[in-house]
């Protein structure tokens, strides 16, 4: 566990973490930059289960996602992936690609400015 930093500092952090343990029991069907964050920087996000992340990745293959304050499965499932470095890396990689295909800045950008000419029009 690390404590609370700025936003700027914590890349290197991330950077830096084999898994990432993102907590979001509010997002019922939704997601938080957390999870493209931690894929974009090479660290295993291990999350809260919800809508959104079972319909963009596959659970156990893309992510890892355990139910909300059951903390007992977010601990087996750093335990076992800190240990299991191959599996680890290949969730990464594949979650990863999902995100620079589908969740950057750069493409919400895009989505944006499509929208605001179908508005304009």
């Amino acid at each position: 566990m690390h404590p609370p930093v700025l936003m700027e500092q914590s890349y290197s952090i991330i950077k830096q973490s084999k898994i990432y343990l993102n907590s979001m029991p509010f997002f019922k069907n939704g997601t938080h930059e957390r999870i493209f964050l931690s894929f974009a920087c090479g660290s295993l996000p291990i999350t809260t289960d919800n809508l959104w992340v079972h319909d963009h990745f596959k659970q156990g293959e893309e992510i890892l996602v355990y139910r909300s304050n059951h903390w007992a499965e977010a601990d087996e499932m750093v335990n076992v992936f800190l240990a299991d470095n191959i599996k680890r890396e290949e969730i990464i990689r594949k979650g990863r690609k999902i995100v620079m295909e589908n969740h950057t800045w750069d493409i919400r950008a895009q989505e944006l400015l499509k929208q605001l000419k179908k508005i304009k029009t």
